[in-house]
């Protein structure tokens, strides 16, 4: 058994959606298998954001007891509109 992969998509349909390739080493009507392989994000992943989340809260608490805080009226000094 030989094995090909080639990147594929879900459409909004919920239907998958192949890429335009030529198999032309297998015969017509051939029956072939396809696995389907979905990433997923890990619990370790999400744990390791939540711990993100929560340093930058610690930090940013830290920052606001320590007086190290900036004008409101600089916040958005630097940012354009567009």
């Amino acid at each position: 058994m030989k094995a090909y992969e080639f990147p594929a998509k879900i459409t909004p349909e919920g239907k998958l959606e192949l890429p335009d390739v030529q198999l032309e080493d297998l015969p017509h009507n051939s029956v072939v298998r396809v696995i389907v392989l979905v990433e997923e994000q890990t619990d370790q992943e999400d744990e390791d954001e939540l711990d993100s989340v929560a340093d930058s809260l610690r930090r940013a608490l830290h920052e606001g007891k320590m007086g190290q805080t900036k004008p409101i009226s600089q916040l958005w000094d630097g940012i354009d509109g567009d």
